[in-house]
């Protein structure tokens, strides 16, 4: 099946470079990131290994080893520095003006959202192994994440959020995440459009910020 809006599951061919490699400030976090976006792309979160992270630099093992040290060092550079860069894309809008919430319509965006939830797994899975530190990055930047949107319905409310309003707004954007994302079945743009534009119609608000 081609890429196209009728495969939600693919999204939009895209015509530029991903949003979600670097281009700027090339440092160790940076390099491992993008490795770890094309690997995620390539083969799924369950081989994002050292190895086949060294496998798509083309370098050894040992010198990823060098720049990350353990496994465990190396998810917690890459769920701050992919944090950072998810939290540009779901804000970044047209013409300098910020989105609330940016559903995900190309391939490329796709692919960063699965990016997302599959390093929120890798997380999950260092926690139990006692290793919290992915787990608590990931935490910082979700949680300003909600501030964000929070902030942002708030002051055109003219009114505070309640604090069932504001986790209610979160449950429901990281559910339409989730479900755009599913490997069999997601849910189509257009769907997801509809059922964030109803939410936020509850609440008694424009949203014109969705554009």
């Amino acid at each position: 099946m081609s890429a196209t809006t009728s495969d939600p599951g693919r999204g939009i061919p895209d015509d530029g470079p991903s949003e979600f490699i670097s281009f700027f400030g090339y440092g160790v976090e940076e390099r491992l990131t993008d490795a770890a976006v094309e690997v995620l792309r390539r083969v799924g979160g369950h081989r994002l290994t050292l190895a086949a992270v060294a496998e798509w630099q083309q370098v050894s093992r040992q010198a990823i080893q060098q720049q990350a040290g353990t496994r465990a060092r190396f998810l917690e550079m890459v769920t701050t520095c992919f944090g950072d860069r998810w939290r540009a894309w779901a804000s970044r809008g047209y013409a300098g003006v910020e989105r609330l919430v940016r559903l995900p319509a190309t391939a490329d965006a796709l692919h960063g959202t699965r990016v997302w939830r599959g390093l929120e797994e890798l997380a999950w899975g260092e926690l139990l192994a006692g290793n919290d530190a992915p787990a608590r990055a990931i935490a910082e930047h979700r949680g300003a994440e909600d501030d964000r949107r929070a902030w942002l319905v708030a002051r055109d409310l003219d009114r505070d959020l309640t604090e069932v309003e504001r986790d209610l707004l979160a449950v429901v954007v990281d559910g339409l995440l989730w479900r755009m994302t599913l490997a069999v079945d997601p849910l189509p743009l257009d769907r997801a459009t509809a059922v964030l534009r109803a939410h936020l119609e509850s609440l008694g608000w424009d949203d014109s910020l969705l554009a």
